[in-house]
């Protein structure tokens, strides 16, 4: 129990490190108060980070101008470029960390960090076949 238990805050240490590692990177973003960024664990091993290029006052759905309309893509279009920055530079910084970037219709920007977990719990049942007793049932370090 005490090798469980140890495996375990390990692992939660690791996934507390990517998440300061992208705090730090998007800091910027997530202290502009004219946008959104929201940071929520998706699943045990997946941290989403989406942003949304408006405020919760602002609609998408507003009438303007067409130099209105220019002046918010304009904005909008640096935004991508500074979110494309910071995540070249997280997959740098967190090289064992697959991620994803999207951009989906509504113009909201998604971006998929999966979590480190050890291999010797990502194993497939397939791989188990081919193991010893020793293998198999060794204390985790």
């Amino acid at each position: 129990m005490k090798h469980l238990k140890k495996f375990n805050e390990n692992i939660a240490q690791r996934h507390l490190n990517v998440l300061e590692v992208l705090r730090d990177i998007f800091a910027e973003l997530i202290d502009d108060a004219s946008i959104q960024v929201n940071i929520s664990l998706e699943s045990m091993n997946k941290l989403l980070l989406e942003v949304k290029p408006w405020t919760k006052t602002q609609s998408m759905a507003t009438e303007m101008t067409t130099e209105e309309m220019i002046g918010r893509y304009e904005k909008y279009l640096e935004l991508v470029k500074d979110i494309e920055v910071c995540y070249k530079r997280a997959t740098d910084e967190l090289p064992d960390v697959k991620s994803e970037l999207m951009v989906s219709v509504d113009n909201r920007i998604y971006m998929y960090f999966n979590l480190p977990t050890d291999p010797r719990t990502t194993m497939k049942w397939t791989d188990v076949d081919h193991m010893s007793d020793e293998e198999l049932f060794r204390p985790i370090d």
